[in-house]
């Protein structure tokens, strides 16, 4: 299993150091994993804590929404996932985690990058003009044993091909993965009890001027088209069709008409 094993180390420092450094409770560092949430899924699933963070410098089988790849090559990117705890009742909303996960992100990378960061439902980082910077993809699991979401999140720090966007393409700052993985970390200890709580009216209003799909008309893989009034406090995107309103829970979201995507060559 070489190469699959625990990494000595992660940027020349081992689980220790980024344990202390982080302030969390277990890192666990791979320098070559399928994914770090196939990781952190077994984590959680044998009783690791809330805000245990898995890293790796490289995966081979990264993968995004809908079962779409995320591509990196070693070295390249922020690869992390994050595990939380949470008791599911009749007001979990495990749909707002990927959005609330992904703006705390977005606040992240502009802070440290100085580049304007726009969130396209429900959590893809954009910056405009250039497209996709970063990328979460939240799993979840609630039983009556166990109740888990473990959040992967993927930023192109450096250019892992030429087909892709990075942080050092377009920021005049040298951004580095282990100042942007603390940022990070930070604001996500902030909200982690209430990680799947419904969002509150702050939030949505603070979410508002980063929302990339606001006012534009747009519409998914199956042809459901409308123009997007922001996000519901559950996670969904309302949409305003010809038969009125509509949330919209899962689905991938292009501009209408051209099927572009939001933020990309403006």
């Amino acid at each position: 299993m070489t190469g699959m094993e625990n990494a000595a180390s992660w940027e020349g420092r081992d689980s220790r150091y980024w344990r202390e450094f982080l302030g969390v409770p277990t890192v666990q560092l791979f320098a070559t994993t399928s994914s770090t949430n196939d990781k952190a899924r077994a984590a959680a699933e044998h009783g690791a804590p809330q805000l245990t963070v898995i890293i790796a410098d490289h995966q081979t089988q990264g993968r995004g929404r809908g079962g779409r790849s995320w591509h990196s090559a070693p070295g390249s990117s922020l690869l992390c996932s994050v595990i939380f705890r949470y008791y599911p009742n009749a007001h979990t909303a495990v749909g707002a985690a990927p959005v609330r996960i992904g703006h705390a992100v977005a606040g992240a990378i502009e802070k440290l990058a100085a580049v304007p960061t726009r969130v396209k439902w429900p959590n893809d980082i954009v910056v405009p003009g250039h497209g996709k910077i970063a990328g979460i993809l939240c799993e979840a699991a609630a039983r009556q044993d166990v109740a888990y979401l473990v959040a992967g999140i993927g930023i192109n720090v450096r250019s892992p091909g030429d087909a892709f966007v990075s942080l050092g393409d377009i920021s005049d700052r040298a951004v580095g993965r282990p100042e942007l993985l603390a940022e990070i970390v930070a604001r996500l200890r902030m909200f982690a009890d209430a990680v799947t709580t419904p969002l509150a009216d702050q939030e949505l209003a603070a979410m508002r001027p980063r929302d990339i799909l606001f006012g534009q008309a747009v519409e998914d893989e199956a042809g459901l088209s409308g123009r997007a009034l922001g996000i519901a406090r559950d996670g969904s995107l309302i949409l305003q069709t010809a038969s009125g309103l509509r949330p919209i829970h899962h689905a991938t979201i292009r501009l209408a008409g051209s099927q572009a995507y939001p933020g990309a060559g403006e």
